[in-house]
């Protein structure tokens, strides 16, 4: 898994999306859930920001049917949406770098699987026109 780097401005609406394909196929989505959490350092018990498949209010998540223009993307395409708010960048730390990864999750007890999907650094970049 190759590292990304993310760099996020202060205030501002974040938007990526990704594609994860295993041995060239994308990955199949269907009955899975996603969460990313982005912190100071791997091992810190500090959270600057989590992110997963429930949509919080002010639209910040991970969109497992993210649009490409005005298609919906099915969750057979290996898609998934990254969204951090301006709201909720607004609260993130400025001039930080932080470390980040996101896994895709189903099943729980005995049967639960995650699965590396996307990791890498963050910076977290002050907005200067306010």
């Amino acid at each position: 898994m190759s590292k990304n780097i993310l760099v996020v401005k202060q205030g501002a609406t974040f938007k990526r999306r990704i594609e994860y394909f295993v041995d060239s196929e994308p990955r199949n989505l269907t009955d899975y859930h996603a969460r990313m959490q982005f912190r100071p350092q791997p091992e810190s018990s500090t959270i600057y920001l989590t992110l997963s498949s429930s949509i919080d209010a002010d639209g910040s998540g991970l969109n497992l049917t993210p649009m490409s223009g005005s298609v919906v993307l099915p969750l057979t395409s290996g898609s998934i949406g990254i969204t951090i708010s301006a709201y909720s960048s607004s609260l993130l730390p400025a001039n930080q770098e932080s470390y980040f990864d996101l896994f895709i999750i189903s099943g729980s007890g005995v049967n639960y699987y995650s699965e590396l999907v996307y990791e890498g650094k963050a910076k977290f970049t002050p907005r200067i026109t306010r």
